[in-house]
């Protein structure tokens, strides 16, 4: 047996009550129909938006890699700042420290494995920082450059004044040495008034400057030390040399005979006395005892002071 559930509609009284009802809920729904229609409109453009979202945030590697080689140039140019500072004489802890932040920051990037545009373009805003950092460093390293090139004319201008200095001294120093040997010169002794006398086996005197060789046993020679204001007082040592025909210097070393330096060479000298200058036009005596006989021939009698000749004079014998 079927069973037909009943369902109840409303009672309409009349037509003209149904048709009022069917139009209200008409009306109803055309009310609502905007509503659904701005919904669907929102949920798409959250989606728009969401989508969009995501595309800016993901950074492509290739906008990321141009990103680290223009870090890459940063670094260079800071590198040759410090390098240019440090030539010039000035401080580099400020560059050296963002050379070192720069670093870590370019790293810090490479460790992730995706980098938001927001993040990327952090980086890029503190790179832009340094880059403006190293344009003010520009205008740092020309003020040095410009102060080291004052100092380098200051230099050039202390050198040129020293070289000059050192030329006036040279110049001086040779003046003075000139002076020194003038008055060197000056100061050296001379001999003057010769008197030469030769003495035979018996005492006998003979002056002259020719003697017959059985009348010279032995040969006297006095002379006097001129007059010499420049001279400083003090020891000298006056020496004669007896040269014969041969050129040879007659000496004995157990007569009093032995040798000193003249003009860088060793030099043979007959006899020395040790005095006392005084400039008092002092009178000297020498009395040489060749102990052999004189060889015929002339011979020059040479007077010396130290290391400078003061005087000779010749004779002969026959």
């Amino acid at each position: 047996m079927t069973f037909v559930k009943k369902i109840d509609l409303p009672k309409f009284t009349s037509k003209r009550k149904f048709h009022k009802h069917m139009s209200e809920e008409k009306k109803a729904g055309n009310k609502l129909l905007p509503v659904v229609i701005i919904l669907a409109i929102l949920l798409l453009v959250s989606l728009g938006y969401i989508f969009h979202l995501h595309q800016v945030n993901t950074v492509s590697q290739q906008e990321l890699q141009s990103s680290k080689q223009n870090v890459e140039l940063l670094q260079k140019d800071l590198d040759k700042k410090i390098a240019e500072i440090q030539e010039l004489g000035g401080n580099v802890d400020d560059l050296k420290a963002v050379r070192e932040q720069l670093e870590q920051e370019k790293q810090a990037l490479e460790e992730k494995s995706t980098v938001t545009t927001r993040q990327l373009l952090a980086f890029k805003d503190k790179a832009e920082g340094y880059r403006e950092l190293l344009v003010r460093k520009e205008k740092e390293i020309a003020k040095l450059k410009k102060i080291n090139e004052q100092l380098v004319t200051e230099n050039s201008d202390l050198k040129e004044e020293k070289n000059e200095l050192n030329r006036s001294i040279k110049t001086l120093n040779q003046k003075q040495e000139k002076l020194n040997e003038k008055v060197e010169f000056a100061s050296r002794l001379k001999a003057e008034n010769f008197e030469l006398i030769a003495i035979n086996n018996r005492g006998k005197e003979r002056k002259g400057d020719e003697f017959r060789h059985r009348h010279l046993e032995k040969l006297k020679v006095n002379f006097k030390i001129a007059d010499n204001k420049v001279a400083p007082v003090g020891g000298r040592e006056i020496m004669i040399r007896l040269i014969d025909d041969n050129n040879n210097v007659l000496f004995d070393v157990s007569k009093g005979g032995g040798s000193f330096m003249l003009d860088g060479r060793e030099t043979f000298y007959s006899e020395k006395q040790e005095i006392l200058f005084d400039n008092t036009q002092q009178s000297l005596t020498f009395i040489y005892d060749k102990g052999t006989e004189y060889e015929k021939g002339k011979y020059i009698l040479e007077v010396y002071a130290d290391n400078y000749k003061m005087g000779q004079i010749p004779f002969s014998v026959r």
